[in-house]
C-alpha cells in the first residue's frame, strides 16, 4: 500500500507507469480529498514513476522502487 497525501483545490489524478514508461495504474484523487491509500501489492518488483496530474499541470513526481 502506498499513501498519497492530496489536499489541492482541484480534482487530480495519481498516475503509475513502469521501467518503460507503460501506464500500470490510474487513481482518481478528488479535491480536498486529504491521505488515500492506493494497493500495490499485486505489482510486479521493479522501478515506477509516479505523477499526480491536475487540469493544468504536473504537481509532482517521482519514482519508487517495489521490493
Amino acid at each position: 500500500m502506498i499513501w498519497v497525501s492530496h489536499e489541492g483545490e482541484r480534482n487530480s489524478v495519481f498516475l503509475l507507469k513502469d521501467a518503460t514508461g507503460k501506464e500500470i495504474l490510474r487513481h482518481e484523487l478528488p479535491a480536498f480529498s486529504g491521505v488515500e491509500g492506493i494497493a500495490v501489492a499485486t505489482l510486479p518488483k521493479g522501478l515506477y514513476f509516479w505523477s499526480i496530474l491536475d487540469a493544468e499541470k504536473n504537481r509532482a513526481s517521482g519514482k519508487m522502487i517495489i521490493l
